[in-house]
């Protein structure tokens, strides 16, 4: 609800506003119908954190080109819609879009000039519930809101979507996809976890809630799920087996991102926890309450009163979080 826009580089700390909401409503082309409440419902960015698309709660898509300080609206829609999910490409030059009244919308960055390359509808129910690319963007995966639909769609080739119907009535949420593009990890609201290769799918039970988030691992060998059980589990791709079970949230867990091997899982409670996965193995956790401080080669992390080396895992305690 913030009227401004932030970026944050955790390796240096420094934290600068980028856009503020006055900078969008100026581009408008329309009347906005509720303008107390005109907000981003979605946000996206490019792996090197250069380019971001805002979804905003009325429909409009706005993309921002952080080195050129440059923002274009992409769309305005003639009706109100909500804007349920976004995806942006590893190297920001594709851009998909999903609303509310099943409207999907992909860009194309073609030399300095964003194109609209594809403007289909899929009949998802209220609208999308994920949206990701593979790495080199060949590859799109939906998820359907309502009801219990899961696409994996090579979009540049002409061809319909490859489509997975679970049984009975199950929202899915929480769609990822590996780097090659030939798995698809999803979760669903009757608590499982799914791995499908185009052929056949693998469910994963665990979890006793609602799976929100799954992340598969950039080595392919691990598939990491969140849910509402307030719950993160790792398990084996390989096999399926549940290779750790990791309670100790406060809330619901809502989001998952996977990098060199740090886990990092986000709840409806506003905390923030890093796992460690190394060898196979959890070997160190933390719970990050506030912004932290890391130091300029990002080895160091201050931690209310603890000081963080991440490459050897070695805790300092400090008399005071103010030493």
């Amino acid at each position: 609800v913030a009227d401004d826009f932030k970026r944050w580089d955790w390796q240096t700390d420094e934290v600068e506003t980028i856009l503020t909401l006055d900078d969008f409503t100026n581009l408008l082309t329309h009347d906005l119908e509720f303008p107390d409440l005109y907000r981003p419902a979605v946000l996206g960015m490019s792996a090197d954190g250069t380019q971001f698309v805002f979804g905003m709660s009325e429909g409009d898509v706005f993309v921002y080109n952080l080195p050129e300080d440059r923002l274009e609206l992409l769309r305005s829609p003639e009706e109100s819609f909500w804007l349920t999910e976004v995806a942006i490409s590893a190297d920001g030059r594709t851009i998909a879009a999903g609303f509310s009244n099943d409207d999907l919308l992909i860009w194309e960055l073609n030399e300095d000039t964003w194109e609209a390359t594809i403007n289909t509808s899929i009949e998802t129910g209220l609208g999308f519930s994920g949206l990701a690319f593979n790495e080199d963007a060949s590859v799109l995966v939906i998820g359907g809101d309502t009801g219990s639909f899961v696409w994996r769609w090579e979009w540049k080739t002409g061809q319909p979507p490859d489509t997975l119907i679970l049984d009975g009535f199950n929202p899915i949420w929480g769609v990822d996809v590996s780097a090659d593009g030939e798995l698809v990890a999803f979760g669903s609201s009757n608590h499982e976890v799914y791995l499908w290769d185009g052929y056949t799918d693998t469910y994963f039970t665990g979890h006793t809630a609602t799976v929100y988030a799954v992340m598969i691992s950039p080595d392919e060998q691990y598939l990491i799920s969140g849910s509402f059980d307030e719950r993160v589990i790792i398990w084996n791709i390989e096999n399926g087996a549940a290779l750790y079970v990791i309670p100790g949230a406060k809330d619901a867990i809502s989001a998952l991102d996977v990098r060199d091997g740090l886990i990092a899982v986000g709840s409806l409670d506003g905390l923030v926890r890093i796992l460690r996965l190394r060898n196979g193995g959890i070997t160190a956790e933390y719970e990050l309450t506030d912004f932290p401080t890391l130091s300029a080669d990002g080895q160091y992390f201050i931690l209310e009163n603890e000081l963080l080396n991440w490459s050897t895992d070695e805790v300092i305690q400090l008399d005071s979080p103010y030493n």
